[in-house]
């Protein structure tokens, strides 16, 4: 499960990748899993960092933009679904300090003679994800 802290709550999330908001890497709630975030980080513990990063290049701008975030998906899809069901994923990259961005250089080139653009796509910085694991409770009997 994908979850992202919201304020002072951890909430479950899907990919919202939107090849038409050009450079937005967005998330939308889907509200299967709630918790507080103290709460949450006295429950489960960081095991792991995964990174998430792709490139795209494609002398169409739309293919460029759909290509690199299919190549995200791709990747968080397979992370999604090694996890363990004591497992999530936390998106950890923060609003107006490390949030992933779309970027794109355009360049010239000839092709049969006619000047065309080439779009080359990266994300920067990666999407960072901490691998958490629910604390295993030893109940005294």
């Amino acid at each position: 499960m994908l979850v992202r802290k919201y304020g002072t709550r951890i909430e479950s999330v899907d990919p919202n990748f939107d090849p038409n908001a050009i450079t937005e890497i967005a998330w939308r709630r889907n509200s299967a899993f709630q918790m507080p975030a103290d709460e949450f980080l006295a429950s489960y513990t960081r095991v792991s960092e995964h990174l998430v990063a792709a490139q795209s290049e494609a002398p169409v701008q739309r293919d460029a933009q759909n290509l690199i975030l299919e190549r995200l998906l791709e990747q968080i899809r397979a992370l999604d679904g090694g996890l363990a069901d004591n497992e999530v994923l936390l998106f950890e990259n923060e609003p107006a300090k490390d949030y992933p961005r779309e970027h794109e250089k355009q360049e010239g080139i000839i092709v049969n003679g006619q000047n065309r653009l080439y779009f080359r796509r990266h994300v920067d910085p990666p999407l960072r994800f901490g691998l958490y694991r629910l604390v295993e409770t030893s109940s005294s009997t």
